[in-house]
């Protein structure tokens, strides 16, 4: 049974576009292997983050818990270009719906694959039209209260092909466990509209 948690304090899709203000978009990446997410909030009675998940036939991390999103590619004009790009191309949610608010600053994976987070918004009657595509076996969305109850994730050893080190899981929500990078990037959003 999946506990119910309030947000610490109110918060609103305004309030979080707001944090984003100061915060400069990059530019486009140098030659470098480079991606970009986005972190889809959808406006419903309390405010949810959207993920995917992906599927068996996708080329690395399959069946993983992720953001929207993808690789560069040299037709995108911006970094959020290709975050947009991927998104429609993912779960058919495209640019005329979603609702630009800022970037996060950029993680680089331990592949040294840079990824860069931008965050949006939806309303619910857009996300409730979204379907994948094949990269992708399902659409979920997880409470953002739930998300940034300490309770809910922990930090567990986890041995990769070359290193074991300490990686984010969040317990499971409705059987999606969001972990690792993913989860790297959701506590970073967090903290920074903590603040």
């Amino acid at each position: 049974m999946i506990k119910e948690v309030a947000f610490p304090y109110e918060i609103s899709i305004e309030q979080i576009s707001r944090k984003f203000e100061k915060l400069k978009s990059p530019d486009l990446p140098p030659q470098i292997p480079t991606a970009a997410v986005l972190i889809l909030l959808i406006d419903k009675h309390e405010i949810e983050v959207v993920f995917t998940q992906r599927s068996e036939f996708v080329r690395n991390h399959k069946n993983e818990v992720a953001f929207p999103g993808g690789a560069y590619e040299k037709e995108d004009k911006t970094l959020y270009h290709t975050a947009l790009r991927e998104t429609c191309e993912e779960i058919s949610i495209c640019s005329n719906t979603i609702h630009f608010m800022g970037a996060l600053n950029s993680f680089t994976t331990h592949y040294n694959l840079v990824i860069y987070p931008y965050v949006a918004s939806i309303d619910n009657e857009t996300f409730l039209s979204a379907h994948p595509d094949e990269e992708v076996t399902a659409i979920f969305s997880i409470p953002l209260g739930w998300l940034m109850d300490a309770d809910n994730w922990e930090y567990r050893p986890y041995q990769s092909s070359n290193q074991k080190r300490d990686v984010i899981f969040y317990h499971a929500y409705q059987g999606y466990t969001v972990w690792g990078m993913t989860a790297r990037i959701l506590q970073n959003f967090i903290e920074l509209i903590k603040k």
